[in-house]
C-alpha cells in the first residue's frame, strides 16, 4: 500500500521506513550495504551524520573501525566455504592488508581516528602487532582486533549508546510524513 502525502511517498511497512532495533543488527546491515558498495541514502549515512553533528568523533572512529572488522568476519565466512586456492590467496592477502589497515589507523596513538579503550595494555599490544602482523600471525591479530571491539568504551558505552540515542531520536518515516502532511 502506497499513501501519497505531497510529493513524499511512503510504502507502508517497507525496510527500511525505520533504523533496526539493536546495534548487531544494524551493524549486519550496514556491512552489506557498505560491502555491496550501494550509494543509497542508508540507515548508516544517517546515523554518521548523527554522530558528526553531536560531534561525537571517538564514537564515529569506533563505528569505522567496527564496519572494517565486520569487512574481515565476512573474508573469514568465505574463507571457510572452500574457496579455490588462488581465492584463499587473495582472502588472506586482503585479511593481512586491512589488518595492518586497521593497526596503523585506529591503534596507533600518532593517528587522529586512534579509537578509545579502556584496556591501554590491549591498546599498545595490539597496534605493535597489527602494524608488524605477517602472514602467520592473521588468526593472533583477528583475535586482538575482535577483543579491541568488545571493549567497554568501543561497544557499550561507545556505539551501544549512541545507537541507543539515536533510534530513540529518529521517529518512524512515516509518521514524519503524516506530520510534516498536517502541518
Amino acid at each position: 500500500m502506497i499513501i501519497e502525502m505531497g510529493n513524499k511517498l511512503c510504502a507502508l511497512g517497507q525496510a527500511g521506513s525505520k533504523p533496526p532495533r539493536d546495534l548487531a543488527s544494524f551493524l549486519k546491515e550496514a556491512a552489506d550495504t557498505e560491502a555491496n558498495n550501494q550509494h543509497k541514502v542508508s540507515w548508516l549515512n544517517e546515523f554518521r551524520n548523527f554522530l558528526t553533528n553531536n560531534k561525537q568523533v571517538d564514537v564515529l572512529n569506533c563505528l569505522q573501525f567496527v564496519l572494517e572488522l565486520e569487512e574481515i568476519k565476512v573474508l573469514s565466512a568465505e574463507e571457510t566455504r572452500n574457496p579455490s586456492r588462488k581465492r584463499l590467496e587473495e582472502i588472506r592477502s586482503t585479511k593481512l592488508h586491512k589488518l595492518r589497515e586497521i593497526g596503523n589507523k585506529f591503534f596507533s596513538v600518532q593517528s587522529e581516528q586512534c579509537i578509545p579503550l579502556s584496556n591501554q595494555v590491549l591498546l599498545e599490544e595490539a597496534g605493535s602487532t597489527l602494524r608488524g602482523l605477517g602472514p602467520d600471525g592473521l588468526e593472533e591479530g583477528l583475535q586482538l582486533v575482535e577483543a579491541a571491539s568488545r571493549d567497554n568504551r568501543v561497544w557499550k558505552s561507545g556505539l551501544d549508546a549512541a545507537y541507543r540515542n539515536f533510534v530513540s531520536t529518529n521517529p518512524n518515516q512515516t509518521i514524519s510524513a503524516v506530520l510534516l502532511s498536517i502541518l
